[in-house]
């Protein structure tokens, strides 16, 4: 943690700015809260919502319109009025124009005709982590989508807290966190929804799943940076959920979310899944200097 000093009648007064070591050659990254207007992570509880229904007011659903119908293929998480975060991965896959964001609770439109202006957002840009390396490694598998305009928060729309400060040094090992994601399933075709996961230590998954893994996408093995979440009794099918995020509430206030990680991927029947973590000093250096600076 550096100190920036000042004085004023009398008084020295520090000013604490957490900085982190980079694990690359960059030198110092900043991981401090950015000053924002708006708060984050508070969402209505189930009771208010309704039980056929959860409420996850920052999982956004992120869909291409192909010829007349719509193709949602990819979850993300809302951080602020014009960015959202999502997997690196899921985006190289599809055709690089023509995004659309849904936001809200209501099940997306089928068809590019449905779309709404005000829960369906055109994406102006997106980019990946300048460490994501597809092929080679998920550690970095992140994303920024930079909405067409701002939007306006609403208890079905609002961001959710990202680890600055202290928080980047959270371990969510052994910890229990929620996958709040949109899936498909024999019922809906898309259905927002919500499910708890153990976090596994690196130790654990690897020894379990590392030999799997290293067969499909993970080249390098299951890394310190990657969230490896158990749950021996949810069934669903997974298409859809990649880039999904994984919350936990804070110790101080149970009432608020942070965002740990983003899904990847799913084995046998969507567990055990594996998340890009966000409690990375790097990647939220990045989020900050990319998505923070103007807001």
């Amino acid at each position: 943690m550096e100190g920036k000093l000042f004085r004023t009648s009398g008084i020295l007064l520090v000013l604490a700015t957490f900085i982190l070591p980079s694990r690359g050659s960059r030198g110092i990254v900043d991981v401090s809260p950015p000053k924002v207007s708006f708060n984050c992570g508070s969402k209505l509880p189930s009771a208010v919502v309704g039980p056929d229904h959860v409420n996850w007011p920052w999982t956004v659903l992120i869909g291409i319109p192909l010829e007349d119908e719509m193709q949602w293929f990819c979850n993300g998480v809302l951080v602020n009025h014009d960015w959202v975060v999502t997997s690196a991965y899921c985006l190289s896959t599809r055709p690089k124009t023509n995004h659309v964001v849904h936001l809200g609770k209501g099940e997306p439109p089928a068809t590019k005709q449905e779309l709404s202006p005000a829960t369906d957002i055109k994406v102006s840009s997106f980019v990946a982590h300048p460490e994501y390396k597809q092929g080679e490694s998920l550690d970095y598998d992140v994303a920024l989508i930079r909405l067409e305009r701002p939007i306006t928060f609403s208890e079905d729309v609002s961001p959710v807290c990202l680890p600055w400060g202290r928080k980047i040094s959270t371990d969510l090992t052994t910890s229990t966190v929620q996958i709040a994601t949109w899936i498909t399933s024999d019922q809906s075709p898309y259905k927002l929804t919500d499910v708890y996961a153990d976090v596994l230590t690196t130790e654990k998954c690897d020894q379990e799943y590392g030999s799997i893994v290293g067969n499909l996408q993970l080249s390098k093995g299951i890394s310190k940076n990657i969230l490896c979440l158990w749950n021996g009794q949810f069934r669903d099918r997974c298409l859809g959920n990649m880039g999904g995020p994984v919350v936990y509430q804070d110790t101080n206030n149970e009432s608020r979310y942070t965002v740990g990680g983003l899904v990847m991927f799913g084995l046998h029947e969507c567990f055990p899944t594996f998340a890009t973590s966000l409690v990375n000093g790097n990647i939220i250096a990045w989020i900050k200097q990319t998505a923070f600076q103007s807001n």
